[in-house]
């Protein structure tokens, strides 16, 4: 088949041996022909990439006869193929797309661009989320034409991850060893699997599923270890499948295996009722071979059920130890490269306890030896209403003792609306129980007398100092302006429009800044009516970033658990932060100049992450935020700080198109998880 597009080589690519390959980053292709792109405004794109390229979201790239560019970023490939439906930008003369973003060899494909109409996102969304849709129309009416269409992508481009089987129906493809997935090294002298799997309880249709999944697997080189019960005979079943398949073996004891054992093997655990998609053992290899410091790798998973429909997928984050500590989320699709030394140790450890001690070693090893694979590599039989979750491995780690609490420095922007400011000061005066605290209130030109009142008043008290800083709104300036006024170890920076629910909150959010690894840490804030208004953010959320979860109910455990515990974030508010004093002026703080109001707290986040700082949504500090309360709240957000957004954009593209912490496959246009 002839593909529809040709893809050349624009920018950090070239094609050697027939091969494309990534020399740099950005790497950007061309698209010819453009015409289907432009032929109509919303548009569906099918893609697809080699299952042994990161499932990375692709990103397009749209550039207009003015000159302006455009950024938007699509679903990984994350069982070969992909879909995407968006916008294209008036006046587009040409489409670049950026399929990877590390160097090396990569396949991609696009194979379509199908005109979509906006009636039929309506009425999907309609159906799906009216009250986007009904967004959609009131901006509309307002003539606010970008947040229209934003709404209506939030509307009706997601797929709930209750419809797992159709979606993946429509974006998988079969596995192509002689085409695009062919082998990138001599798979006949690669490592071998060994996976080991308890009889005990195993009904033999079980077994016979698993051992068939294993003979379909592309890559052979992998041994299946029964290990019978002690006190049990081997089943007439199980000789069976051991005299016509010589990788099937059965041991009375784990030991046994250890003489099998060669260093640079990998190890896994999988439970009897488990099945293999037939790329997973070749991808898995490959990925190996692409991440030499890998020690342990895991993949995602998901569920058949008794009719064969998919379901319960269980789409993971890159490596999240404070998550793992939390809920145990590496799950079963956990591979473990074998030690030169003490292999019949791991194994014993490994067999009592195949979570668990998974996740102890994973706690263990050094930065780049825990490998995220991210695509389906163990399929469970599990019932259809199976819950997509773990449970928790260990106890949450205790507070420390108050006698070890740093010195913080409270950071509170304000103008006028006294009665914001003073529940917020109220809440710091009577419910706030941390030992060592100082408050500036920076005044950005309060001139209504209530206010001006109540600045007045807090003169008086010691923990308080009032800075004025008149003039325009710059959010940026006037935080670092604040940080800047008091010494202190440990800055936060809070809103004015919150207020406080317990007295340890101020505990809860500084304790996790002080590992040496965290960079900004946030609280978990919701609406006066119960609902979530910031439970972390996810990079690429609505084309920039975006709060998960808004709207939701405070007491969701969130998919997998997100919820339930501290967990790693791309991003946090700065309505409520805390952030080492050291680490916030390494990077010089707030961007004042390029982002005086919009985004400059992700802005903040992502310089930190490029130093390697890793960023916490903690549950346990909670407050209730009052959003854009003390500047009101703009319909027409996307035209007031369009030259903020624009910075961002490029700036900050080729990072937020894929948040570590989010999977590729959900949706960026959803407020909650779900399918992209």
């Amino acid at each position: 088949m002839v593909d529809p597009f040709t893809l050349v080589p624009e920018q950090g690519i070239e094609v050697r041996q027939g091969r494309m390959t990534a020399v740099a980053t950005p790497a950007w292709l061309a698209v010819n022909p453009v015409a289907p792109f432009t032929t109509r405004t919303w548009v569906r794109v099918r893609y697809r990439s080699s299952f042994f390229d990161d499932p990375v979201r692709p990103l397009l790239r749209f550039t207009t006869r003015s000159g302006e560019v455009f950024h938007d970023a699509m679903t990984g490939a994350f069982a070969g193929g992909g879909e995407w439906i968006g916008r294209v930008p008036p006046n587009t003369m040409a489409v670049s797309v950026s399929p990877v973003t590390r160097t090396g060899r990569f396949d991609f494909t696009l194979e379509s661009v199908e005109p979509v109409s906006p009636s039929r996102l309506f009425w999907r969304g309609l159906f799906q989320a009216w009250k986007w849709t009904a967004g959609a129309v009131i901006a509309r009416l307002l003539n606010a034409r970008l947040e229209a269409r934003q709404a209506l992508r939030f509307a009706g481009t997601a797929t709930p991850l209750s419809d797992y089987h159709r979606w993946l129906r429509s974006r998988s493809r079969d596995f192509d060893p002689t085409g695009i997935d062919a082998p990138r090294f001599d798979w006949a002298t690669g490592p071998t699997i060994r996976l080991l799997s308890a009889l005990g309880a195993a009904e033999e249709r079980d077994i016979r599923a698993l051992v068939i999944s294993l003979q379909q697997q592309a890559y052979a080189r992998w041994v299946l270890y029964l290990v019978r019960p002690r006190d049990g005979g081997v089943p007439a079943f199980v000789t069976e499948l051991v005299e016509n398949e010589p990788r099937c073996r059965t041991v009375a004891d784990v030991a046994d295996i250890v003489p099998d054992i060669a260093a640079g093997d990998w190890l896994s655990f999988p439970p009897h009722f488990a099945r293999f998609p037939d790329h997973a053992l070749a991808c898995l290899m490959e990925h190996a071979a692409r991440h030499p410091d890998a020690r342990l790798i895991y993949g995602d998973e998901d569920a058949v059920d008794e009719r064969g429909r998919l379901h319960a997928p269980i789409l993971k984050p890159d490596w999240s130890p404070l998550f793992e500590q939390a809920v145990g989320y590496l799950g079963d699709a956990v591979f473990l490269k074998a030690p030169e030394e003490g292999a019949d140790g791991l194994l014993s450890a490994l067999w009592q306890n195949p979570r668990g001690e998974s996740g102890r070693i994973a706690m263990a090893l050094p930065p780049g030896a825990v490998s995220h694979l991210r695509r389906p590599l163990l399929r469970g039989l599990s019932p259809a209403d199976a819950p997509a979750a773990y449970s928790a491995v260990r106890p949450p780690e205790p507070l420390a003792d108050p006698s070890s609490w740093p010195r913080v420095l409270i950071v509170v922007p304000t103008r006028d609306r006294c009665s914001l400011l003073s529940r917020c000061v109220q809440g710091l005066r009577e419910k706030t129980d941390y030992p060592d605290f100082h408050c500036v209130i920076v005044d950005n030109d309060s001139r209504e007398p209530d206010a001006l009142a109540l600045l007045e008043s807090l003169q008086v008290d010691a923990r308080f100092t009032v800075l004025r800083r008149p003039g325009p709104f710059n959010f940026s300036a006037l935080s670092n302006d604040g940080a800047r006024s008091q010494p202190s170890d440990v800055i936060v920076f809070l809103n004015n429009d919150v207020e406080m629910l317990s007295a340890d909150w101020l505990r809860a959010l500084v304790k996790p800044t002080l590992r040496p690894q965290t960079g900004m840490v946030g609280a978990l804030l919701e609406f006066p009516n119960g609902k979530i208004q910031h439970a972390g953010v996810v990079l690429g959320l609505g084309g920039d970033a975006g709060h998960i979860y808004h709207s939701e109910p405070v007491a969701t455990r969130g998919y997998l658990g997100q919820l339930t515990g501290e967990r790693e974030v791309g991003a946090v508010t700065a309505a409520c932060i805390a952030i080492e004093r050291k680490k916030f002026e390494a990077v010089g703080g707030f961007d004042d100049v390029n982002l005086p109001v919009e985004l400059n707290d992700i802005d903040l986040c992502l310089r930190l992450s490029e130093r390697g700082f890793v960023h916490v949504l903690t549950p346990r500090a909670r407050l209730i935020h009052h959003e854009s309360a003390s500047r009101g709240f703009k319909t027409n957000g996307y035209t007031v700080y369009a030259r903020e957004r624009a910075y961002f954009d490029a700036r900050w593209a080729q990072v937020i198109r894929d948040d570590p912490y989010f999977h590729p496959a959900l949706s960026l246009y959803f407020l909650r998880p779900a399918l992209g």
